[in-house]
This record gives structure tokens, sequence and C-alpha cells, in this order.
């Protein structure tokens, strides 16, 4: 028998030993002793193909497994990075849950539990999967008294879906976090000092608490993955969420207790909400999920800020700024941090100029932004006009330094 016929055979017998009929053995016994199996080849290679394995030293090595091609098309979710939110499209960010958008914000903050966001996900659709269940078998309460749902099926579903999460899986207020609605307490970034408080990571696992920065994100979240045309809708320094399907809308209000409010309410608490800030778009108006990026994008920057870590909130920031450039509060938080970067490089505090005379923190905002919006309409592409001599005009600001000259 030739030397490379009583190898084939030794190779044969390898991989008897190694695979029990295309299975791998510690699979089919439960043994771990795959690992004495010098080397590991793929079951069901043809003899025909040929068999990889070395001759010159008698020593056989090892190959290493091949794994598949990854698919050619990529979903938006597997490109999603915190660098790139600023930059992808609208269309694509549409089609990305919104529980994984809150959950990569929250990577790498202080104060955010060790759960991954993978099994993270898998813990929302478990939350959505028991309150399916629920909503189905107590759907007959609802037929055979309705009145105790205010006669409507969407407050029914919504306050089975809340009374889920909160009384069967614990999910709760964190009453540390509970302040009164001051202009002080607004400008307390204390309350950003814990990730897990402020983005749905918090309740993944115990003691499952969270915020109104969190909660209705996690309230949306199973909702959708329930089929209800949940949307999240901001408020001035508060988040609540609403559903609206074209022919109903409701707003909820679910991090003390189920309760449902119109507009007018929230134009008054937690802080005054004008009505040119409401004409503006910037409060009370459904969320795109652009603007949902910014506002969790924002939220990670506070968190970034209260520690300290100004560049990377500064960073943060303006990418919230480029998904929303028009609203006061990134305007206002960007410029908040700007000055403390510029602090902690020169050691100076940098204050704005009659800060303190000024009653209402979006007065200059909402002027700026009007002076922007005129800017806008009156710009054009100006072009040279024709026939002009080449003639050397004197500045009329002579000690201007010439690069900065117009």
């Amino acid at each position: 028998m030739s030397k490379v016929r009583r190898e084939l055979r030794e190779q044969q017998k390898l991989e008897k030993k190694a695979f029990n009929g295309g299975v791998p053995v510690s699979a089919a016994t439960g043994s771990s002793s795959i690992k004495n199996i010098i080397p590991a080849f793929v079951a069901g290679v043809a003899l025909g193909a040929g068999v990889l394995f070395a001759i010159g030293s008698g020593k056989q090595t090892a190959q290493p497994v091949v794994q598949p091609a990854a698919p050619a098309t990529k979903t938006p979710e597997t490109k999603l990075t915190i660098g790139n939110l600023s930059s992808i499209f609208d269309a694509e960010l549409a089609g990305v849950d919104i529980a994984r958008l809150n959950l990569l914000c929250a990577e790498s903050l202080p104060g955010r539990s060790s759960l991954g966001i993978e099994e993270s996900l898998r813990a929302v659709d478990q939350m959505a999967e028991t309150a399916r269940q629920n909503i189905a078998r107590n759907h007959h309460r609802f037929v055979e008294n309705p009145s105790e749902y205010e006669n409507s099926e969407i407050f029914y579903r919504i306050g089975m879906m809340v009374t889920t999460l909160g009384k069967h899986l614990g999910v709760h207020y964190n009453p540390t976090k509970i302040v009164k609605p001051t202009l002080e307490n607004k400008g307390d970034l204390s309350f950003f000092d814990k990730a897990d408080d402020v983005f749905i990571s918090g309740m993944m696992t115990t003691p499952r608490e969270g915020t109104c920065s969190s909660m209705p994100v996690l309230y949306v979240a199973v909702g959708r993955r329930l089929g209800y045309p949940l949307k999240l809708v901001s408020a001035k320094g508060h988040l609540f969420f609403r559903w609206e399907d074209g022919k109903d809308k409701m707003n909820f209000e679910c991090t003390n207790r189920v309760a449902v409010y119109d507009d007018n309410h929230y134009k008054n608490w937690p802080y005054p909400i004008k009505d040119d800030e409401i004409k503006m778009g910037w409060y009370l108006r459904s969320l795109t999920p652009r603007e949902e990026a910014a506002i969790f994008l924002s939220i990670r920057a506070c968190t970034l800020l209260y520690h300290g870590r100004t560049t990377e909130a500064l960073l943060a920031q303006t990418q919230a700024s480029l998904l929303q450039p028009s609203h006061p509060e990134m305007n206002a938080t960007l410029g908040l941090i700007a000055e403390q970067e510029l602090a902690s490089i020169h050691g100076t505090n940098y204050v704005h100029a009659k800060e303190s005379e000024q009653s209402d923190p979006f007065q200059i905002l909402q002027e700026v932004e009007a002076m922007n919006n005129m800017n806008r309409r009156t710009s054009s592409p100006y072009q040279p006009f024709p026939n002009i001599p080449n003639v050397n005009i004197p500045s009329p600001f002579p000690n201007i330094p010439q690069p900065f000259r117009r």
C-alpha cells in the first residue's frame, strides 16, 4: 500500500472520529474531547477534491475553518454607529429600531449597565411578547366594561401595555430623580449623572428604573413591536409619547400612572411653552426618526458633560445640532458645552454678557433664529457685476489684516 493511500485511510479514520454523521462529536455526545483531535477538518470533504495536510515533516497542520461570506447587502442597523448618525439618510434611519438607536447613544457612558445592545434588544422583545399576551388575555375586560377604559380600545391597549411593564415586569420611575420643575432644576446636570437613568438600558436589568427621558422611549419601542402607531413627542424639558394613526391622536403620560392629556396641558407643564415656539415646530410635534436621534445624542452629550468629558460631549452635541439645527435647546446645549470646553482649555469662565439680565433663556435664541431665517430668505449666490475694470480700490478699513477683509 502506497504512502499516500495509507495517509488517506488515516485521514478517513480521523474524520469518522471527529464527526458523527456530519455532526461534531461534542454536539452529538456532549463530550468536549474534540480539542484532542488534531487537526479538525470539515466533514463531507470529497477525497477527489484533495485533503489538506502536511506530508514533508510527517506532522499534520490544523487548517482554519472558512466562515461563510457576509451578505452583500447590509441593513441600516448593521452600519449604524454613533459617528455616522448625523450623515445617514432619513429613509435608512426610519428603518432603525428606536430601542437600538437609544441604546447605541448610551454606549460607553458612565453608569451604563454591562448588558450589551443585542441582549437588551432581546429583553425588549420579551417585554413586548409578555405585553401582547396580557393584552389578548384581558381583552374581555374591555369588551365587558369599556367605560373602565375611557370607552377607548386605544386607552385599553396602552394601559395594559404600561401595566404589564410596570406591575408585572417592575419598570418604574427612579424616585431619586423626582424634582420640582423649576428653571434651576432644569439646568441641573446631575439629572444626567447615570446613563441608566436617562437611557432605556436602565430598565433592562434590576432595579428597572428610568425617567421621563427613557421611559417614554421604552413604551414607544414596545408599542411599535406590537404594531401600534406610537410617536415620541417633546415638551420643554420633557418627553412623552403619542398614539397617532391619522385618525386618532392621544397623548400618554405614563411615568407614574396611565394618563391622557391634550396639548394644552404641556403648554404649561413642566415648563411654559410659547405659541411662537410651537409654530416654529420646536415642541408638541411628533418627532421624526432624525429628531429622535438628535434628542438621544443630546442626552448623551449632557451625560458626558456632567462627568467632565467636554470634548466628547461637544462632538455628540454637534451631531445632535446637525440633526436638528433650528431647535433652541439643541443650540443652547451646544453653546453651554462649547463654553465648558473653552474653559477647560484656557482656564477661564466664558459667560455670555448680560446673561444674568436675561429673564427668558429662550428669547435670545428665538431672535437669532428669526435673523437666520431672514438671512436664508434674502440670501442668494451673488455674482460679481459684469465688465468691472480691474481697479485697485483702497480699502475703507486699512487697519484690518488682509485675510479678514471682505
